[in-house]
């Protein structure tokens, strides 16, 4: 298995500057919300599944990976897709949330939070 590599990690990081287009600070009661990162910021979950639509199913976990105090972003380039695939099932069945900088997404209901089908998170 190949690595995805630095290129592609870019490419999956710069999805960053479209996700924090999409930000908001009110959401309608129940509406699902990703948080984005540790400084409060969020987008719908619509818009979340639109800007990750057209893109592979792996990028938004490799992209939730990266530099999430667990793994840099060279960690994550330097793994295969079925390797970015494991760490996130590894993530989610552990619960942990460590600190994050910028990428580990977080589902929210904007009324009630709910734990994130993805990395496991609260």
């Amino acid at each position: 298995m190949s690595a995805i590599g630095e290129q592609t990690m870019d490419r999956i990081l710069d999805v960053t500057d479209e996700l924090q287009a999409c930000m908001h600070e009110k959401f309608e009661p129940y509406e699902g919300v990703f948080r984005l990162n540790e400084s409060g910021e969020y987008v719908s979950e619509n818009d979340w599944l639109n800007v990750w639509g057209g893109r592979p199913t792996w990028w938004h976990k490799a992209w939730m990976l990266a530099d999430n105090g667990q793994y840099t972003t060279s960690a994550v380039a330097a793994m295969s897709v079925a390797e970015i695939e494991r760490a996130t099932m590894i993530r989610a069945s552990s619960r942990s949330t460590p600190s994050t900088p910028r990428s580990m997404a977080t589902a929210y209901r904007s009324d009630a939070r709910m734990q994130c089908q993805i990395c496991g998170s609260r």
